[in-house]
């Protein structure tokens, strides 16, 4: 339940305990700050009940006391890194977000978080990567809420079917994985980014994209603005 932050510049490096922490400690260690970005998940231990205790005290009351004391403490910005498919309900019948849930409740969980963070006040960007892969596989595309489900009928359109080393579930194979080196692009890109305010963006990779074509979707308030959820 422990992490730690670390920034550059001389800034102070502080260490917080989502789980067992109250809402005036995580305040407390955001003095000074600007942004929040969180970026807390549970580890797997594919144990039922061990992972859905575990995935809901760190995914959802977590970041939600997170987002509180970012309420409390004036946070211009708060940036949640979530998970694709979290924008589905059960009620839309994606075998993808049934198979994922079953570690811990995951979608379930994270689900809860966002929309406490939507509905805190706050600024915020919510940031949906899918899997993730040690090796670069292509370059960031963006995608608003939904856009990569692995559904042939919603899913956005981003080209034919690629070989990838570290395949994605879409259901057309259009799509890649991310680097967590590529995660922390977007974020970096996002924090205190107007542009990015008020935003869910889904991520994925493709490898003929230009590299920095992210950027310029970032400012495309229609290709953002579809159907957020």
């Amino acid at each position: 339940g422990v992490h730690q932050a670390s920034v550059r510049g001389g800034d102070e490096r502080v260490t917080v305990d989502l789980e067992e922490g109250s809402v005036e400690s995580l305040r407390q260690s955001m003095d000074g700050a600007e942004a929040v970005v969180c970026c807390a998940g549970f580890v797997p231990e594919y144990l039922g009940k061990v992972d859905a205790q575990r995935c809901h005290r760190v995914d959802n009351l977590g970041t939600r006391k997170l987002i509180e004391a970012a309420r409390e403490s004036g946070i211009e910005h708060f940036v949640l890194l979530s998970s694709l498919l979290t924008g589905l309900t059960p009620n839309d019948g994606n075998l993808n977000r049934k198979l994922l849930n079953t570690l811990g409740n995951v979608v379930d969980e994270k689900r809860e978080a966002e929309l406490a963070l939507m509905h805190s006040g706050l600024k915020y960007t919510i940031v949906r990567p899918g899997v993730f892969s040690s090796s670069q596989q292509g370059n960031i595309v963006v995608g608003e809420s939904n856009a990569f489900t692995g559904s042939a009928q919603a899913d956005a359109d981003v080209g034919p079917p690629l070989r990838c080393a570290s395949p994605f579930m879409s259901s057309s194979g259009g799509v890649c994985a991310l680097t967590r080196a590529q995660v922390a692009e977007i974020i970096a890109g996002v924090v205190l980014n107007p542009e990015a305010y008020g935003r869910i963006l889904e991520i994925v990779a493709r490898p003929e994209v230009d590299a920095k074509a992210w950027e310029t979707q970032l400012t495309d308030s229609v290709f953002f603005r579809q159907g957020a959820r």
